[in-house]
């Protein structure tokens, strides 16, 4: 899935989401790259141990996102599960997307 995300009023970036590990598979082979990869972590919860392989092949910046279920999020992950997830992958991210009912 793509999404825009505007920069600012005059530009525009490309996000490409990857939620499956179908996504990943794709995005390791794409000629042109979107402006950032991000990955949904919550969704590849239980597909992580593909994850690291593939982010050397990803030519973009990577947003990292770990979704709370009221947000969207999937599975019943723990505020605690989604931090240690997101901090398994930290070093590899450009930006994190945190919502703010996780932010204590």
């Amino acid at each position: 899935m793509l999404k825009r995300s505007k920069k600012n009023h005059s530009s525009t970036r490309l996000v490409g989401v990857i939620a499956t590990l179908a996504d990943l598979a794709r995005a390791v082979r794409l000629r042109r790259p979107p402006d950032f990869f991000e990955l949904r972590l919550d969704a590849l919860q239980h597909s992580l141990g593909a994850v690291p392989r593939a982010i050397p092949q990803l030519r973009a910046p990577l947003i990292l996102t770990a979704r709370d279920p009221r947000e969207g999020g999937f599975g019943e992950l723990t505020i605690g599960d989604r931090r240690a997830i997101l901090r398994q992958f930290l070093e590899r991210a450009t930006l994190v997307d945190l919502e703010f009912r996780s932010v204590r």
